[in-house]
């Protein structure tokens, strides 16, 4: 195939069906844009998230309806959400009222401020693993791998 795609790695629904739709606008002859949703950098630790990363361009290459090949992939682009992870502990407020995590201008509200530690320290070792990545190896193969994030939620991007 001629047409080389890069390909973006998201984390939610949302995010998936937003940049879909504004992608799918500047697609052009040479390069064709495509989205693969996924939270992997907060389901992953560090020693195997590019694996996971792996698990999934090779899932989005066997799609049926897919007709592209890994040599058709001129970069992977992993957009991520930083969900707070590296605000300080004191910053992090347990309430156990709330249901979700709630930020405020100076302050995270959460129902129980462990977890939300050991996640935050989770996410932020994968993280700092991505933005020393360049690429990603697939067998003999190297693609180009980026990662960018937002503050915490897509709202903050628009």
């Amino acid at each position: 195939m001629n047409k080389k795609i890069v390909l973006f790695i998201v984390e939610g629904f949302s995010d998936k069906n937003s940049f879909e739709n504004i992608l799918n606008h500047t697609s052009g002859d040479k390069i064709k844009y495509k989205i693969v949703g996924g939270d992997i950098t907060t389901k992953s630790g560090s020693y195997n998230i590019l694996k996971n990363i792996r698990k999934k361009v090779d899932d989005f290459l066997q799609e049926p309806r897919n007709k592209y090949l890994l040599t058709d992939i001129k970069q992977i682009i992993h957009l991520v959400d930083i969900d707070g992870v590296f605000l300080d502990e004191d910053l992090i407020v347990e309430d156990k009222g709330v249901k979700h995590i709630c930020y405020k201008d100076n302050k995270c509200f959460v129902k129980d401020k462990k977890q939300i530690l050991k996640r935050n320290q989770n996410k932020r070792t994968v993280i700092e693993k991505l933005i020393q990545t360049d690429s990603v190896q697939f067998g003999s193969t190297n693609i180009p791998y980026a990662v960018y994030y937002f503050s915490c939620n897509l709202e903050h991007v628009f």
